[in-house]
């Protein structure tokens, strides 16, 4: 990159403006961004031969951070612990994602209520299909390592079934308040056109007695 000037550089003062920054300076900054953020630029990371999502990702730096937490370096054996540590987590993180996507596109889209049993029915077939998501990703450490995380993500399916218990319940309550505002309705709108006809009623027994 060449350089930005002396104003923009040396001098205390500068506040940003782009008047005090040189022209070439500024193009180039500008290349720079368009030509950093070009798709040909990026590249999928993968681990364990496995493109990794954001949310892998996220784990990984978790998990990492914590590593070196001590401001000392692990030893291999630590790093390779935390990396299937951090890949079983993600894993488990990527299942529970796709359960809620599961559960949700059929009770979020439903607009009645869903009984219990039907509710329970959906649960277990959604977390089948989670385990099986969570088997089917490539992990490190072994099968011993993946059964741990498999326990953790069938209790934590277990208790994410309460969110949507209680949101099936919602819609119950909507639906019961329902039918008595309905009922409301209708005998206001009947006692105001019970009100209107007896005017007119009234009005018309009015003319006929003095015409």
């Amino acid at each position: 990159m060449p350089h930005p000037g002396l104003k923009a550089s040396t001098n205390p003062y500068f506040d940003g403006k782009l008047a005090d920054i040189e022209p070439l300076f500024r193009v180039q900054v500008v290349n720079f961004v368009e030509g950093l953020f070009q798709e040909k630029m990026f590249q999928i990371k993968e681990i364990n031969g496995q493109k990794v999502t954001a949310t892998e990702l996220f784990e990984y730096f978790k998990i990492y951070s914590m590593a070196f937490e001590d401001n000392r370096m692990p030893n291999p054996n630590s790093l390779l612990k935390a990396t299937a540590e951090a890949n079983n987590l993600a894993a488990k993180a990527m299942a529970k994602e796709f359960y809620s996507k599961q559960m949700e596109s059929i009770i979020f889209k439903q607009q009645s209520f869903i009984n219990s049993e039907q509710l329970e029915k959906i649960h277990m077939d959604s977390k089948l299909k989670s385990v099986k998501f969570f088997e089917s990703i490539k992990k490190m450490g072994g099968v011993e390592t993946s059964r741990v995380y498999m326990k953790e993500l069938i209790f934590e399916l277990d208790e994410l079934l309460s969110k949507y218990f209680a949101h099936n319940q919602m819609k119950k309550s909507t639906e019961s308040l329902q039918t008595p505002f309905t009922l409301l309705t209708l005998v206001f709108i009947n006692y105001i056109c019970a009100d209107v006809l007896l005017c007119v009623i009234v009005g018309l027994n009015f003319l006929v007695l003095f015409k």
